[in-house]
């Protein structure tokens, strides 16, 4: 029987999924009590995409969920008349990104991201979306982005990160979980999450990201934001 996560939103221990109505309804207010400065992430990344598009270029979102990143980005680079693209493997999540969504410039495409085909690109980005891709076949679907990214161009990637010791780890997993009791969780409901992503959601440490961006290709990245487990990458090709 599921556990009781967020309101409306409900998962059972290891089976964590954005293919749920609930979830992608209620997904923009979860996210964003779940992960600090989810939103100025999405700042962060649009006001630097206007160092990367130029005009009539093509912008991927990857794990676009409800389309939100998608649809700052596109607007800021609106006057460059950019194609935005987000893609996600949830349909609920597709049919609310379409939903909230009014600008003919903005596609959503219900495909997964290791097996699409990307046409030439100036910007790229995956908001903790790679954290949920089977390790074995993150290389494959960085040299993916990479190859797929004009020069120059640029790949926005925040990703939940493990600290470099158990110590460490400790330390911000305590510091994490108080985060989420101040923003209104209950202890069962923190608890229920973190057991339900058991096996779904596997982050890699600071070194691992940067070794996967190098692996597929990059070699000029900069972390341009670190809170606790949270961290985010320019990699520009």
């Amino acid at each position: 029987m599921p556990d009781e996560i967020d309101n409306s939103i409900e998962a059972s221990k290891s089976s964590w999924t954005f293919a749920s109505d609930n979830v992608a309804t209620n997904f923009d207010d979860h996210v964003r009590k779940s992960i600090p400065f989810y939103s100025e992430g999405h700042e962060l990344i649009t006001t630097m995409s206007d160092f990367f598009t130029s005009k009539n270029s093509t912008y991927y979102d990857l794990g676009c969920s409800t389309g939100a990143l998608t649809r700052k980005v596109n607007s800021k680079n609106q006057h460059k008349n950019i194609k935005s693209i987000g893609i996600d493997n949830s349909r609920q999540m597709i049919k609310e990104a379409k939903k909230n969504s009014l600008n003919k410039d903005c596609i959503f495409k219900l495909e997964d991201i290791t097996k699409f085909k990307f046409n030439k690109a100036n910007l790229i980005t995956s908001f903790y979306t790679i954290q949920f891709i089977h390790p074995s076949i993150r290389v494959e679907l960085i040299k993916n982005i990479y190859e797929s990214l004009n020069w120059g161009g640029g790949f926005f990637l925040f990703e939940k990160t493990r600290a470099s010791d158990a110590r460490y780890q400790d330390l911000i997993t305590t510091s994490y979980f108080e985060y989420k009791q101040n923003n209104g969780f209950q202890n069962e409901e923190i608890l229920n999450k973190y057991m339900s992503l058991s096996g779904v959601l596997e982050p890699f440490s600071d070194n691992g990201n940067s070794q996967i961006l190098q692996a597929g290709g990059f070699n000029d990245i900069e972390i341009i934001f670190k809170y606790a487990p949270f961290t985010g990458y320019l990699a520009v090709k």
